[in-house]
């Protein structure tokens, strides 16, 4: 993204938000950004961890019992880890302890939320107006000894009960954001 925010601030075209697409590239920033700008949008609870003791008192700080780990870095989906409270698992501790061990960068703990996952993709005007495109659902699966595999998606129709509130509700964090001139997803 670099060198295409460099091109669009030579072409004096006004896409390229250095301050924004810094943001953009940690999710903590990210959902920190989107919580300040709109503080009623739903998002689930995260902070930023450094190892097992800062995952322990964030959790028993927040009450919440099942949780996410992944590098806050990026936008893909790598070295996450699903873990729960201290009773849910005697080995949940050690698994804890390994994942730290294996990163070497910033973290994000997050609140998991079960249940169905769905993508929407749009477009961004350059007056911050959202155009939603297509809106989906993953299938994802337990596999291989690994849970939230994706092995697929289905597009939603225009028409499916669902369609409507996640259009909104990604209108909405695309608005918080403050980005223009942009696809998303």
């Amino acid at each position: 993204v670099q060198p295409l925010m460099a091109l669009a601030a030579h072409l004096s075209v006004d896409w390229a938000q250095p301050a924004l697409l810094e943001a953009l590239g940690s999710k903590t920033e990210m959902k920190g950004l989107i919580a300040r700008r709109d503080p009623g949008v739903r998002l689930n609870a995260f902070a930023r961890v450094a190892d097992v003791s800062g995952v322990r008192t964030w959790q028993r700080g927040a009450g919440i019992d099942r949780f996410v780990l992944k590098p806050a870095a990026g936008s893909g989906n790598r070295d996450i880890g699903f873990f729960c409270a201290d009773d849910c698992d005697e080995s949940n501790e050690q698994a804890l302890t390994r994942y730290f061990a294996g990163l070497n960068e910033e973290v994000i703990i997050e609140e998991f939320i079960g249940g169905e996952e769905y993508w929407v993709n749009g477009q961004v005007d350059e007056y911050g107006q959202v155009l939603v495109t297509a809106i989906g659902e993953y299938d994802r699966r337990r596999m291989n000894g690994r849970r939230n595999i994706e092995v697929g998606a289905r597009t939603l129709a225009t028409s499916h009960p669902y369609f409507s509130p996640l259009a909104e509700y990604a209108d909405r964090i695309v608005r918080a954001t403050g980005i223009v001139r942009s696809p998303f997803h």
